[in-house]
């Protein structure tokens, strides 16, 4: 993770007003099954970064989560439990025991991704046919900074 830098105010004020538009269009909305699913917040966050990476070691578990390897068996025990991950020995290395989604657990992800969308989808509709052309032009922006930061990033970055 990166160190934190303060946020512009102007840059804040627009974060706050674009998650309370989205908080009030996804309230109560399609897709909100996942929030039944009893799971805690860091549960949910750790289940979303083993779908970005699909697979850690319990060491790498141990590492993200910041706690002893015992604690992040224990951790892993309680989402395997109910289904949304397994783990299984590499076939490179049969000490090493990794953590991965199963397919309840993609279920999962993908419906938190699905609501998103929709949620996304119904806060675009509020906007005009012009209003809409602004904000993609505005994203395309976003999107070419991103990018030129990326690959500054990964030319300066010694692997």
């Amino acid at each position: 993770m990166s160190e934190a830098t303060p946020t512009r105010p102007d840059v804040q004020a627009l974060v706050d007003l674009v998650e309370d538009a989205t908080s009030v269009m996804l309230a109560g909305g399609p897709g909100a099954g996942w929030m039944d699913s009893e799971l805690t917040l860091g549960q949910l966050r750790f289940i979303h970064e083993l779908a970005q990476r699909g697979s850690l070691s319990i060491g790498q578990v141990a590492a993200h989560l910041g706690v002893t390897l015992t604690t992040a068996s224990q951790f892993v025990d309680r989402l395997e439990r109910p289904g949304y991950v397994e783990r299984a020995h590499r076939t490179d290395d049969r000490r090493v025991v990794e953590c991965r989604l199963t397919p309840r657990g993609m279920e999962l992800i993908a419906g938190m991704r699905g609501m998103q969308r929709e949620g996304l989808a119904r806060v675009m509709s509020l906007l005009e046919p012009d209003e809409l052309r602004d904000m993609g032009r505005l994203f395309r922006i976003i999107a070419e900074r991103v990018s030129a930061i990326n690959a500054t990033a990964s030319a300066v970055s010694p692997e």
